[in-house]
């Protein structure tokens, strides 16, 4: 079974949970791959992306289309971990709803591990088929799921949720990778906040 702990912060200056890592440095280091994971400087530029375009293209979160009634992905100013906002899914429909980032402007390294986390925080979530809920999908040169068998269903607070993944020696001939945030197979609403992809430096 998977264990999950939820954490709090105990400090006013803390901006978020991943604030507390940079304590007692001068300078944050620089190898973390995911733009607004904390969603703190994006708003929604249309009905599937939420980020920012720029002349070196565009840097934020891509979502699903065509939700029926009752299914939709939003940022949130009233439910978060880290202040102002988080990006909330809620899924009336089987399928469930995701929202991923797609990494156009970096590469994993080879032969690395890296840290994938987030903050989630679930409200009525049933599964619809075996193994359904809420958990996260990386695609580096294959997919990789988190958790790797049972979901997280149910009504839970704010909860961190962490995994490391080492790359293979050829991740960097991959035409592509990203994270999905993925509530699938399932129904009810998940407020996702201070979502990294973390480079872990020996």
């Amino acid at each position: 079974n998977v264990k999950y702990h939820e954490l709090y912060i105990w400090t006013p200056f803390a901006a978020s949970f991943h604030t507390l890592e940079a304590f007692g440095k001068l300078v944050n280091d620089d190898h973390e791959m995911i733009v607004e994971g904390n969603f703190d400087e994006i708003s929604q530029r249309d009905a599937t992306h939420w980020g920012y375009f720029t002349p070196n293209g565009y840097f934020g979160w891509i979502g699903d289309k065509n939700f029926p009634e009752g299914t939709s992905l939003a940022l949130d100013n009233t439910v978060f971990f880290s202040s102002p906002q988080s990006i909330r899914l809620i899924s009336n429909r089987p399928a469930g709803v995701n929202v991923m980032q797609v990494f156009y402007h970096s590469k994993f390294k080879p032969n690395t591990t890296y840290r994938i986390s987030c903050l989630a925080k679930l409200e009525n979530v049933v599964a619809t088929k075996a193994n359904g809920g809420f958990g996260l999908n990386l695609w580096d040169d294959a997919n990789r799921w988190h958790p790797k068998s049972t979901w997280m269903t149910g009504n839970t607070g704010w909860t961190y949720i962490s995994f490391t993944h080492k790359t293979s020696a050829t991740v960097d001939k991959s035409p592509r990778s990203y994270l999905r945030l993925w509530l699938h197979n399932a129904t009810g609403t998940v407020w996702v906040d201070d979502v990294s992809v973390e480079e872990i430096v020996e």
